[in-house]
């Protein structure tokens, strides 16, 4: 019920849901729905206003749920959810407010969650309990005189449930029926999926044996695998086990045979033959195999070397294989060739290979670094100092070369007319050669022209004037051809001293160097003119 509250000068009148209809000022009401109050005042005016009235009445939702009390599992957290307080109630009177309270008893509890508005919901958790115990059996029997192995019997009412069998003489097992060889109370302890167990123990008794009744061998040796170099002495790969009984005659003797009926993998059949006094004899078969998975090793492989291009690099014929298993064959070998930056440079990849008759590959290799650091040898059929006049320079040769590192090679040629301080003429012809690898070398010929300088002739031919000289000296000389001229002065360990002319020039011109004692210095001086392929030098002395 909601009361509803009216104000104002006047009588009152409420009307509402469902014909509701009131004189009361703050009368009572049952129904959800708009109220209307009407004022009149005692002058006969009336005034309205309106009072809603809503309903709530949403449950506030409960759900609930239990689990299964075990052997091993011995309580059972109760889970709720909702919205509002919580309230349990239970078997043996118990009652919690806790949202998910832990419970130890089988039966039903019903959770009651009351909400905000007052309004409840219930809902039902149900708590189950599975303490079965398995019902089980343990059966025994009695061992033959034969040493045969006997079974016992193991079973549960329960499926899935686990076994474990243990006795007193050392035996454990996890089978439901293990074999055992020895007389002795073994028990049986079974554990079901719930947890709860059960224990019932079997005898196991020898029977009374007057004879012999027991085989020589009780059995082989295992047929075993084991890798190549492994012992294959009998007591490593494993001998037959031998009767071993009062009541028989005495094992005296044994030996084995081994047949090879493989190769690879070698396949080993081992025939053991025993015998005992009483003269009696059994024979029985151990497979061996042998498997080969180990290359051979290769043995005396030189070091990694650095060598010349002209060294016999031969391969040694003493690089030798080794194998655990079987013989090998003598060692290949093959190059592996891998340029370098020029062709008498180059690394040789030489690798020894052996195979065994299983088909395993071992290797080795030696990396060999081959140079070239000889120089071409060149050969112009010249004399290195030779007399001449002007009108029998000689003509440039085409010289010779042989390199026995290769072929690719460049020959170059220079040539520089030099006028020494006397004003005397100097030919100096270099001819040179340069293999890929960078090596040179060079052959060097001075022409010493005796009326020199030459007219006529295309050359760059320089004068010094005065030579010595104190204070100045003019460098003269006619370009032969157009171009860049460069003039430079050098002390004398070669070290450039100064650039005293650097210009294009037409061919036929008259080119004057000033040169002064300020510039360079007390001492001797070697001047370099260079125009084109023309290079002419010559001497300064400054005093």
């Amino acid at each position: 019920t909601v009361m509803l509250t009216g104000s104002g000068n006047g009588t009152f009148s409420w009307d509402g849901p469902n014909g509701f209809s009131s004189a009361d000022q703050n009368p009572i009401a049952t129904d959800p729905g708009m109220y209307i109050l009407t004022v009149t005042g005692s002058n006969g005016c009336t005034s309205q206003a309106g009072a809603g009235v809503s309903l709530d009445n949403d449950p506030p939702g409960a759900q609930a749920t239990g689990g299964t009390l075990t052997c091993i599992v011995t309580s059972v957290q109760l889970t709720a959810t909702g919205n509002g307080t919580f309230s349990w109630n239970g078997p043996n009177g118990f009652s919690s407010t806790d949202q998910n309270p832990i419970v130890t008893e089988p039966g039903m509890y019903i959770l009651t969650i009351m909400g905000a508005n007052g309004c409840t919901s219930l809902a039902g958790a149900g708590v189950g309990q599975d303490i079965e115990t398995p019902e089980i059996n343990a059966i025994g029997g009695v061992l033959d005189c034969d040493g045969n192995p006997l079974q016992l019997d193991g079973s549960s009412s329960i499926a899935n449930s686990s076994f474990a069998w243990s006795s007193a003489n050392g035996f454990n097992s996890g089978d439901e029926d293990p074999f055992v060889t020895m007389a002795g109370f073994y028990t049986l302890v079974v554990t079901a999926p719930n947890g709860c167990t059960n224990t019932m123990d079997a005898a196991v008794t020898q029977a009374e044996c007057d004879s012999c009744t027991l085989p020589l061998i009780i059995s082989c040796g295992p047929d075993t695998t084991v890798a190549c170099g492994t012992s294959l002495d009998a007591l490593v790969v494993g001998p037959p086990i031998l009767r071993k009984d009062l009541k028989c005659p005495t094992v005296n003797y044994f030996v084995y045979a081994d047949t090879l009926l493989g190769i690879c993998p070698m396949v080993i059949q081992r025939t053991w033959t025993v015998g005992d006094e009483a003269g009696n004899w059994e024979t029985c078969v151990q497979m061996i195999t042998v498997v080969d998975t180990v290359a051979p090793v290769l043995h005396d492989v030189p070091e990694d070397i650095t060598a010349d291009c002209m060294d016999d690099l031969t391969p040694p014929t003493e690089v030798w294989a080794e194998d655990g298993c079987w013989t090998t064959g003598t060692p290949y070998v093959i190059d592996s060739i891998v340029p370098g930056t020029c062709k008498g440079s180059y690394t040789i990849l030489r690798t020894w290979y052996a195979q065994d008759l299983c088909g395993n590959v071992g290797s080795a290799t030696q990396v060999i670094t081959v140079v070239d650091t000889i120089a071409p040898a060149i050969d112009c059929d010249l004399e290195g100092k030779i007399l001449v006049d002007c009108a029998s320079i000689p003509e440039p040769v085409k010289c010779s070369v042989k390199d026995d590192c290769g072929d690719d090679f460049e020959l170059t040629f220079t040539e520089a007319w030099i006028t020494d301080p006397f004003g005397n003429l100097i030919i100096e012809r270099v001819y040179g050669v340069e293999d890929d690898c960078g090596n040179t070398s060079s052959f060097t010929q001075h022409i010493f022209v005796s009326d020199g300088p030459c007219d006529g002739q295309k050359k760059l031919v320089v004068s010094a004037q005065p030579n010595p000289f104190m204070d100045a000296c003019d460098l003269r000389f006619i370009a032969p051809e157009q171009g860049q001229a460069i003039v430079t002065v050098h002390d004398a360990s070669g070290r450039s001293v100064a650039e005293a002319f650097n210009a294009n020039v037409e061919a036929g011109q008259n080119i004057s160097i000033g040169l002064r004692k300020e510039q360079l210095g007390f001492g001797l001086y070697e001047y370099r003119v260079v125009l084109g392929s023309h290079v002419a030098r010559g001497t300064l002395l400054v005093q």
